[in-house]
């Protein structure tokens, strides 16, 4: 009889909290999501949203990434990365991963592992078998893309910008760099200090 009135003491406290946060969990308001434009006006609806996320969610554990450049929806679902347009329509994919759209194209790695440059209609500018040393590390901006390559014999990588055909337009030769924008892109190279100590 002592254990139960211990064991009441206990479960009473327990009992409180939990109908204290369903009471607060039942009172909270929800929020809508969606896209706005420039003078806050809703372009693109919650029902939008929820319509893309109730077809990727069926069924699986996906986790829809609403990502929007380009009038294009990033999609991040377990089979791959897709995209799709304003009325809600899958347009592209799926692929293995993918920047999102910027200046009207996007790097993408395809189900074939094939690094393709796209533009918003899935047009290949572009595409490449990159060695397993080279990465694309940015998005578009002023028709260059930030790629990188990893020296082993130096163990370190350096960055340069490749062009929407593919090409080297800026060997790699930078420390780090940054995404162009109006022309300039951030980079620091590597000066070696003359007087040691």
């Amino acid at each position: 009889n002592m254990n139960s009135n211990k064991l009441f003491l206990w479960s009473f406290p327990i009992a409180l909290l939990l109908l204290v946060g369903w009471v607060q969990s039942a009172s909270c308001d929800s929020y809508e999501y969606g896209y706005i434009d420039k003078t806050g006006n809703v372009i693109v609806s919650n029902l939008w949203i929820d319509s893309l996320r109730d077809l990727f969610n069926k069924g699986g554990h996906d986790n829809p990434e609403f990502d929007y450049h380009n009038s294009r929806v990033m999609l991040r679902k377990t089979d791959g990365i897709y995209f799709a347009d304003p009325s809600g329509k899958i347009v592209l994919g799926p692929c293995r991963q993918s920047t999102h759209f910027a200046s009207g194209m996007a790097s993408v790695i395809d189900i074939e592992g094939n690094t393709k440059f796209i533009n918003v209609n899935g047009v290949a500018l572009a595409q490449m078998k990159l060695s397993k040393n080279v990465s694309i590390n940015g998005v578009f901006s002023d028709g260059l893309i930030r790629a990188s390559v990893f020296y082993e014999s130096e163990r370190k990588t350096y960055y340069g910008f490749m062009n929407a055909k593919g090409d080297w337009a800026i060997n790699p030769q930078f420390f780090n760099a940054k995404d162009f924008s109006d022309g300039l892109a951030a980079a620091s190279i590597l000066v070696p200090n003359e007087n040691p100590e």
